[in-house]
């Protein structure tokens, strides 16, 4: 490596865990309105999508609850991003809002970005249909496997940003923006999600506390309309948040890595 190399890796910023983490909640929390415009039809849509379109309803059906809803999360997302990163009133969310030219580049990425979890889901799928108890290293190996996916993820990640905003950079600029970064973006990927488990988890305990047959319910699957409809509407809200907490820690990473500025609008030529 030579002498300027040496100096430019030096140089390059570590991302803030914690601070992404922070900026993820109070970013979004700020931005309330706007959230909840932007993700408020997706939202809805993808409620009734669950509620009424079972599991078990069929291939031909299933397969469109779940594109349906892959497309929903999507037009959310590019939404969301877009708002985040030109802070402009013509980005500002409504109730109906148009994906633009960018959003098919979108779902296209989002579709190459699933190929790593293959192995993942596969080794769940054999471990789901295996007649016995699952071993404990084909556990850890499914768990290792989903992390090296959202880390291959979370390296390309940028280039959705990069979509958002009708940049020109793609993947390659994103790999090279995020070096050093990676497993720090999925550490903070993981912390924002935390709470949200908790929440979801003490809700649930909570809920088992107060009836026994709330309790048998979620221990069984088996549930009565009223907690079936509860269960959908919370799951779907839990899973936008998540996707919108996402989204601001990785446009927080985006800022500090590329040196983004939402007054100047255009990204540092050393990641063109």
């Amino acid at each position: 490596m030579t002498a300027s190399a040496q100096r430019e890796e030096s140089a390059r910023p570590r991302l803030p865990v914690w601070q992404s983490v922070k900026a993820g909640y109070g970013t979004s929390w700020k931005n309330l309105g706007a959230l909840g415009r932007a993700a408020a039809l997706p939202l809805v849509i993808s409620i009734l999508l669950e509620g009424l379109i079972p599991e078990d309803s069929g291939s031909a059906l299933g397969m469109l609850r779940i594109v349906l809803s892959f497309v929903l999360a999507a037009l959310f997302q590019i939404v969301w991003l877009r708002f985040l990163l030109l802070r402009s009133p013509e980005t500002r969310p409504g109730f109906l809002n148009l994906p633009g030219s960018g959003f098919l580049p979108f779902l296209g990425y989002s579709l190459l970005l699933l190929i790593p979890y293959i192995p993942a889901l596969f080794f769940q799928y054999a471990a789901t249909n295996y007649d016995g108890p699952t071993p404990v290293i084909t556990i850890a190996l499914i768990i290792v496997l989903y992390i090296f996916a959202l880390y291959i993820g979370v390296r390309f990640g940028f280039a959705f940003l990069w979509i958002a905003i009708n940049a020109p950079q793609r993947l390659r600029a994103s790999w090279r923006a995020t070096r050093k970064n990676g497993l720090r973006i999925v550490i903070a990927f993981g912390a924002v999600a935390v709470p949200l488990f908790a929440l979801f988890f003490a809700g649930g305990v909570l809920a088992s506390m107060v009836s026994t047959d709330i309790a048998l319910q979620l221990e069984t699957g088996v549930y009565e309309t009223w907690l079936f409809w509860i269960m959908v509407v919370f799951g779907n809200a839990a899973f936008y948040l998540y996707y919108a907490l996402a989204c601001t820690v990785m446009v927080q990473a985006f800022t500090i890595l590329t040196g983004w500025n939402t007054s100047q609008r255009e990204i540092l030529e050393r990641f063109e």
